[in-house]
């Protein structure tokens, strides 16, 4: 595998955002057996799933981790968010890493969508992002 086209895709102007985003750091699923969901979708990258201290159970994949929920333990973790339009199994949400808390939310505004404070950033409800949680939180 070679890439051929850097000269195209990695070009400054195309690798910042004015949200600050620099990484994906988490996938959100939800899911009515996160346990059981969240183990299948560990033998697929040879690895484990651990449970985390905010209920969802974890496996990681090598570059970002996915985090599967069940439905309360999804609304509990974004508490204040309206998650209206979300699936309800499934992928349902992305984690961003920005590099300003404060960039994110003036481009947030700047799009006519309302941001949620949330503990760790803020999140974008899936209503105001066809249909996916969108999470910013800071590096």
């Amino acid at each position: 595998c070679e890439h051929r086209t850097r000269h195209v895709t990695w070009r400054p102007e195309l690798l910042e955002h004015a949200n600050g985003a620099v990484a994906l750091d988490h996938v959100l699923a939800a899911s009515d057996d996160p346990h059981a969901d969240a183990a299948a979708c560990a033998r697929l990258f040879a690895g484990a799933a651990n449970e985390a201290s905010d209920g969802a159970i974890v496996v990681d994949t090598g570059n970002a981790t996915i985090r599967f929920h069940s439905q309360r333990s999804l609304a509990a973790r974004f508490h204040g968010v309206d998650l209206d339009g979300a699936a309800t199994a499934g992928l349902v949400g992305l984690s961003l890493r920005t590099t300003s808390l404060a960039k994110a939310r003036r481009a947030i505004a700047a799009g006519g969508v309302r941001g949620t404070p949330i503990a760790d950033g803020i999140a974008v409800a899936p209503g105001d992002a066809c249909g996916v949680l969108l999470v910013f939180a800071e590096t």
